[in-house]
């Protein structure tokens, strides 16, 4: 988990708060692909390209709004 610095508004904390990303189980993905016959690549190459911020205190994802 990569610390950072910047803060977000949180609605579930109702604060500023820091925040950081969930790695990506690739070895997840990869087996989720395999058992699907590649049904899923989308969904994994979607999940490496959009990072989703999460509440340092909450876990909840944070909006850019």
């Amino acid at each position: 988990m990569k610390e950072n610095k910047t803060t977000y508004y949180c609605s579930t904390c109702q604060k500023q708060v820091t925040w950081h990303y969930e790695p990506v189980n690739h070895l997840k993905q990869a087996l989720l692909s395999v058992i699907t016959v590649g049904l899923w690549l989308p969904m994994w190459l979607g999940l490496t390209l959009v990072k989703v911020k999460y509440c340092d205190k909450c876990q909840s994802p944070l909006s850019d709004d």
